[in-house]
């Protein structure tokens, strides 16, 4: 997404696909398999983003990036990068959405049913129509 990946970040990208996360590989299975089967939205796993970042979710169409953190997001440093990771992609026109292992994996449904809420919201707010029935996650 916008500016040309250089190698390195293709290799990063290759290397975090190979390596997912137990709660990346259940939403990738899951709602994000989902929904692309169902040709509602195409979430791509570990989208390159303007050669800066690489990010776990990402729905061009919508505009909306899924990040899901793990343990190194809860600490003072990691939680200052976030803001600024964040902030950067906000300024992309992109909006980020975050969710901890703990809530994937206590609480599945709830993370899937507030990702279609923010996906909905998205579509108001870029007027993209999204072509919804019904959704089992």
């Amino acid at each position: 997404m916008f500016a040309k990946p250089s190698p390195y970040m293709k290799k990063r990208r290759y290397e975090l696909k190979r390596n997912m996360t137990p709660q990346e590989n259940i939403l990738y299975y899951g709602i994000f398999k989902t929904l692309r089967e169902k040709k509602i939205a195409d979430f791509t796993h570990q989208e390159i983003i303007n050669d800066e970042y690489i990010v776990d979710f990402c729905c061009d169409k919508l505009m909306l990036v899924v990040e899901i953190d793990g343990s190194q997001h809860r600490s003072e440093e990691g939680e200052k990068e976030d803001r600024i990771r964040t902030a950067r992609l906000n300024e992309l026109g992109l909006k980020v959405v975050r969710y901890d292992n703990k809530m994937i994996d206590e609480n599945y449904d709830g993370v899937c049913s507030d990702i279609l809420r923010q996906m909905q919201e998205r579509a108001d707010e870029l007027d993209v129509p999204i072509n919804w029935f019904v959704m089992d996650h």
